[in-house]
């Protein structure tokens, strides 16, 4: 059976792609706390933070995601708000990473820190109704994660 392709050629749906390559950009944020008696700036939290994450992603496995490369050589940058008269610093944090599905990304897709994804292979990809049946439901169920989470934490600071 053939199938028609984003690009408009087609591709014979036997011929099934092992893996979708694609590369994430995340910028994990750190507010400049109000307190004055703060010994650490700002840069040097969100580094540290950012720090932090690439360990996570190095030692936890996520089901259908095969972490290639992560790069946290991305300079910190500093954004104030004038309304608000606060500062935040953000860490760049770029991901390349082997997915089997497009639903493996949503548990990075979903979080506050993304930025950008991009797909680096390949690059033409023919996606069933199946497919995207899964993936609306998985992006359904990250959501309902997500939201308790939040919930969870604004419990925590009261």
């Amino acid at each position: 059976m053939v199938a028609p392709c984003m690009s408009g050629q087609t591709q014979n749906m036997t011929d099934k792609i092992e893996k979708i390559r694609v590369r994430l950009r995340l910028d994990i944020k750190e507010n400049k706390r109000k307190t004055r008696l703060s010994r650490s700036s700002v840069e040097k939290r969100v580094g540290y933070r950012r720090d932090e994450q690439v360990i996570s992603l190095q030692y936890n496995a996520f089901q259908g995601v095969e972490i290639e490369d992560i790069d946290s050589s991305g300079d910190v940058y500093l954004v104030d708000d004038q309304q608000t008269k606060t500062e935040t610093a953000y860490a760049p944090l770029t991901i390349v990473m082997k997915i089997t599905s497009l639903h493996d990304a949503l548990p990075f897709i979903i979080r506050d820190d993304f930025r950008k994804i991009e797909v680096l292979e390949p690059a033409d990809y023919w996606v069933n109704g199946r497919e995207i049946e899964t993936l609306f439901f998985r992006m359904s169920e990250e959501f309902v994660k997500h939201r308790q989470y939040m919930e969870d934490q604004l419990k925590k600071k009261r």
